[in-house]
C-alpha cells in the first residue's frame, strides 16, 4: 500500500514538476531608452566602437554581478549584432571590444581597448546583465534528478 502511494505521488509530482520547470521566469528589460528618437539629418558617416560587458549574477548566492568569461556570453550574441548593424545607416566602419575579468591583469588588452577608443569618433559601451535566481536553479536540478533516484532506488551525494 505504502509503495502504491509512493508510486501515485510521484506519477502526480512528476509532470508538475516538469511543466513547472519549462515555464520561463523572465523580468522586463532595464534600460530602455524612452525619449524621444532624434533623427540625424547629416549625411555624414562615422566610425564607431561597440564595447560590451556581459554581467552574471545568481541572486542568493553572489554579493555582486561579475564579468562573464567568453564562453558565458549571451548565446548567438554576434547574430543579434550583425542584425542590428543594419539599423545604423551612418555608421561607416565599426569595431567591438568585449570586456572579460582577465583584463586586468592583461596591459595589451588594456591598450587596446584605449587605441580603440582613440581611433574611433564615438564609443558606445552596452552592459548586459544576466540575473539567475540560485532557488529556482536549484529546484530546477532537483526535478532533474528526483525521478532519477527513485527510478534507481538509491541516493546520491
Amino acid at each position: 500500500m505504502k509503495r502504491n502511494y509512493f508510486q501515485l505521488i510521484m506519477v502526480v509530482l512528476l509532470p508538475v514538476m516538469v511543466l513547472w520547470n519549462c515555464a520561463a521566469f523572465r523580468s522586463e528589460i532595464k534600460g530602455k531608452f524612452s525619449g524621444p528618437q532624434k533623427i540625424s539629418s547629416s549625411k555624414e558617416k562615422v566610425s564607431l566602437l561597440f564595447v560590451f560587458s556581459h554581467y552574471r549574477q545568481v541572486k542568493g548566492y553572489d554579493a555582486i554581478p561579475k564579468l562573464a568569461n567568453k564562453n558565458q556570453r549571451v548565446s548567438d550574441f554576434d547574430d543579434f549584432l550583425r542584425d542590428a548593424l543594419k539599423e545604423f545607416k551612418s555608421v561607416e566602419n565599426y569595431a567591438t571590444f568585449t570586456e572579460y575579468p582577465s583584463d586586468v591583469n592583461n596591459p595589451q588588452r588594456r591598450a587596446k581597448k584605449d587605441s580603440l577608443i582613440n581611433t574611433n569618433d564615438f564609443t558606445l559601451k552596452i552592459e548586459f546583465k544576466e540575473e539567475i535566481s540560485f532557488t529556482k536553479y536549484m529546484l530546477a536540478h532537483l526535478e532533474q534528478i528526483l525521478p532519477k533516484i527513485y527510478y534507481n532506488k538509491h541516493v546520491c551525494f
